[in-house]
């Protein structure tokens, strides 16, 4: 059983090379101008995204491609808010909505973090197992490095504090699902 299955999560995965991360960033500043629901298609709108995202699955040798859900998250000292921990269990209405319930069980979030956060700067958290209800309740701050992409199921409870260091945690992410 890999971490993934096991935790709900895995980490520590750096796909991308400087030149594509400036790519996500040079998007990352475009995306933040428009409004959210704009912000919750970024593949409609960036399709170059979603071609290196699915290299990126491919290095890692995951048995994965993505949906055409992938969204961008920004906090910074004015747009802050805590992200009360939840399991995924709705996704827009442009994915097949058959597929919802085969997707919060088989689907995983690739989230790419631009920048490197904690959890005092909005990492993510999460309750390890509780995708397999466990009964597990212990949270784990998830830090993370700037390029590092962190993998986890739609039904592991996570969440995000609101941030009380003033600096930016901007982040890709995508629902995958299995090839």
């Amino acid at each position: 059983m890999t971490m993934l299955e096991k935790m709900g999560y895995d980490k520590a995965l750096f796909p991308f090379n400087s030149t594509e991360l400036s790519i996500f960033e040079q998007c990352a500043d475009q995306i933040n101008n428009l409004e959210l629901e704009q912000r919750k298609n970024v593949f409609a709108l960036y399709p170059k995204l979603r071609v290196l995202v699915n290299q990126a699955l491919l290095k890692c040798g995951l048995k994965l491609i993505t949906t055409n859900y992938c969204f961008y998250i920004e906090k910074n000292i004015s747009q802050n808010w805590p992200l009360a921990l939840h399991q995924d269990l709705n996704f827009p209405s442009y994915l097949d909505e058959d597929q919802d319930q085969d997707l919060q069980k088989s689907g995983v979030w690739f989230r790419l973090n631009l920048d490197k956060s904690d959890q005092f700067s909005g990492a993510l958290k999460v309750i390890p197992k509780s995708h397999l209800d466990s009964g597990e309740k212990e949270i784990s701050f998830l830090n993370n490095e700037a390029g590092e992409v962190i993998l986890f199921k739609p039904l592991l409870f996570h969440g995000s504090n609101k941030m009380t260091h003033e600096q930016r945690r901007r982040v890709f992410q995508v629902l995958c699902k299995k090839i």
